[in-house]
């Protein structure tokens, strides 16, 4: 008897389900960008994606679990669609600092949004909201650490440091300037001044495999 490897059927109440999410995730996005976060209701939003106002907070408890779910959906397409390729054969420095210019393209689309939006991230008490924003964050870094390991392959960077922890060091730079750019409205050209500085110091220690970025490398040895 052969396997069945057919996909299992969508029920029609799971369909339901996913079309109101999608209205709801839309009609927020449209209302957060069409007149600021701080404007905008759950029954506004509710209103516009035709739902019940208790329908609306069985996909969302509160409007701050709305902002993360618009942000989950267009922060991943866009790092999703960053590729990464071991033919790239531009400085390392280069490749991260486009990667992070990707990123900070999205949050200077709407200040105002991005600014609301790292006051929510601090705090949250949906596990699914969590969920995804740990998404996002390994997202980031896997780009991260593919981009390291591609460098280490041909011989740019030291074979000697962790990889991993390169890339989560990169990451820990993208998002203190992040907050510190969003949180002081600080300019442009600084910020990304700041970006080069602190980049090329991280790859200069991982070209000679200097510093702890191979400790716990050489621990592991």
């Amino acid at each position: 008897m052969s396997a069945n490897t057919e996909a299992p059927v969508t029920s029609r109440r799971e369909r339901n389900k996913q079309q109101k999410r999608d209205r709801i995730v839309t009609a927020a996005r449209a209302l957060f960008y069409a007149q600021g976060y701080k404007k905008t209701t759950t029954l506004q939003i509710a209103h516009a994606a035709q739902v019940a106002s208790g329908t609306l907070f069985l996909y969302a408890k509160a409007k701050e679990d709305l902002l993360l779910m618009v942000f989950y959906e267009e922060f991943m397409a866009i790092i999703d669609a960053i590729s990464v390729s071991a033919d790239d054969t531009r400085p390392v420095e280069q490749q991260v600092l486009a990667l992070f210019d990707t990123l900070f393209d999205y949050h200077a689309r709407d200040i105002d949004l991005s600014r609301e939006l790292m006051k929510v991230i601090t705090f949250v008490s949906d596990p699914d909201r969590r969920g995804d924003l740990i998404e996002i964050h390994f997202a980031i870094e896997r780009k991260l650490h593919k981009t390291v390991a591609n460098a280490q392959a041909r011989g740019v960077l030291s074979e000697r440091a962790d990889a991993l922890i390169i890339a989560r060091t990169l990451f820990s730079v993208y998002f203190h300037t992040l907050l510190f750019w969003l949180g002081s409205l600080g300019d442009k050209d600084r910020r990304d001044a700041d970006l080069r500085d602190l980049v090329g110091g991280v790859i200069a220690m991982a070209s000679s495999g200097a510093g702890g970025l191979d400790a716990r490398h050489a621990a592991r040895s």
